[in-house]
């Protein structure tokens, strides 16, 4: 998990309660105030849990996949995804397996937020299955928005007003 801290304003905790405000309702990750939080930084792909990647949903979207390959290749970053670690060393998703998917498909090391959990299963293993959809999961997609970079999300963790 060792690599650069990257620069995106705040502390971590306030950035990721930012993150997941709209994509999920609150109490889907109350979990999150009670962990504590690093990043955004580099984790190595080979790092990331992905035992159960054939039953996630972006494994079923190559399309909207192919939106986060692209504003990857175009801008070499993305909106850092939600992992946390539990007690034997291994990094989950929480949220952002899209973005994960884009970052494996060009053999990047993907940026995150990083949780340490206290057990492996809790709150922080289901809160996926309780993702809001419809217009507000758009913010995520960059063929709703083409290029929503990690650099974009920065400046919208921020910079108030925006």
């Amino acid at each position: 998990m060792d690599g650069p801290t990257l620069e995106g304003g705040g502390d971590a905790l306030s950035q990721v309660l930012a993150d997941l405000e709209g994509e999920f309702p609150p109490e889907a990750y109350e979990w999150v105030n009670d962990v504590p939080w690093s990043g955004p930084k580099q984790v190595d792909l080979a790092d990331i849990d992905t035992s159960n990647e054939d039953n996630w949903v972006a494994s079923q979207e190559p399309d909207r996949v192919a939106g986060f390959v692209a504003t990857l290749e175009a801008e070499g970053e993305l909106q850092p995804i939600i992992l946390y670690e539990t007690p034997d060393f291994v990094l989950h998703i929480a949220d952002g397996h899209h973005r994960f998917e884009a970052y494996q498909q060009l053999g990047m090391n993907p940026v995150a937020f990083v949780a340490e959990v206290p057990t492996d299963e809790g709150p922080w293993s289901a809160m996926h299955s309780h993702q809001n959809v419809g217009p507000s999961i758009q913010k995520k997609s960059p063929s709703s928005q083409p290029g929503v970079s990690m650099g974009a999300w920065a400046k919208r963790t921020t910079e108030p007003g925006e």
